[in-house]
């Protein structure tokens, strides 16, 4: 009410610093997953409690790896694979994600 508009200048818009997970998956015959073989990743804080929500997102496996990126660093990770439009589906895979800018695990 009264102000100068802002003075015309594009919005500045900086990412945290962040890593990766990237996962092998495979039949259980040990050959590669098909391509399009859908893969959760399901993170929240590690030092979260534990009725904390998790975040999800999804990638497709290609060429029997699923890549995230960019997650966020200090994360606690969930992944699984599925599989038969989501009626059946791999063991749950939880370790820690990445802890430094650039990290992949």
């Amino acid at each position: 009410m009264g102000a100068e508009p802002p003075a015309e200048q594009p919005l500045e818009i900086v990412l945290p610093a962040s890593g990766s997970v990237v996962a092998r998956v495979t039949e259980k015959s040990g050959a590669p997953a098909p391509d399009g073989t859908l893969v959760m990743l399901w993170s929240r804080a590690r030092a979260a409690s534990d009725d904390a929500e998790w975040s999800s997102t999804r990638t497709s496996v290609v060429d029997g790896r699923a890549a995230f990126t960019p997650v966020g660093l200090g994360l606690d990770v969930r992944l699984r694979a599925m599989t038969g439009r989501f009626t059946r589906g791999s063991e749950m895979v939880e370790r820690p994600g990445p802890v430094r800018a650039g990290e992949e695990v």
